[in-house]
């Protein structure tokens, strides 16, 4: 299953407007994502929870990236595991990002509060699910732990 490997939309598939947008939008968040974590002396480590086929993968390409998944049937982890059980140490990574996986989940909040264990202190968590509001095409959430904003894109 590699359709959205090359990230190749044709306007008459039916996920052409949700990925349209979806790929714009998470450009932007995972750039300012970046510049927040920016440090010339080192690559920001990253983590794609439920990496697929890994179609951002380009997105991350200045980045130490390890793609994890539940199985490597239709997908190409780097490391198979559970987001509801993510098989690192605590505050092992600079970012984490997860796009259309916690809508599959029965327990999202332990997703999320995997996802926070293994961030470092001032990390990043990009999150997106569908359908989560009619103000909102995707929830997109950058957290800044140092002052504890919350972000809401």
């Amino acid at each position: 299953m590699k359709r959205l490997r090359a990230r190749k939309l044709k306007f008459w598939s039916q996920d052409y407007l949700i990925y349209k947008y979806l790929w714009r939008d998470l450009g932007i968040v995972i750039k300012q994502g970046k510049d927040f974590l920016y440090d010339e002396s080192k690559k920001i480590k990253t983590l794609d929870v439920g990496c697929g086929n890994k179609p951002y993968r380009g997105l991350f390409d200045d980045c130490e990236y390890i793609g994890m998944d539940y199985s490597d049937i239709g997908a190409e982890p780097d490391i198979i595991g559970s987001a509801m059980e993510i098989p690192f140490d605590d505050e092992s990574y600079d970012m984490v990002f997860s796009t259309q996986v916690i809508e599959h989940l029965t327990e999202p909040q332990q997703m999320v509060h995997e996802c926070f264990r293994v961030l470092k202190p001032k990390g990043v968590l990009i999150l997106t699910g569908p359908f989560i509001g009619l103000c909102m095409k995707y929830l997109m959430i950058f957290i800044d732990f140092q002052s504890m904003v919350l972000k809401i894109y």
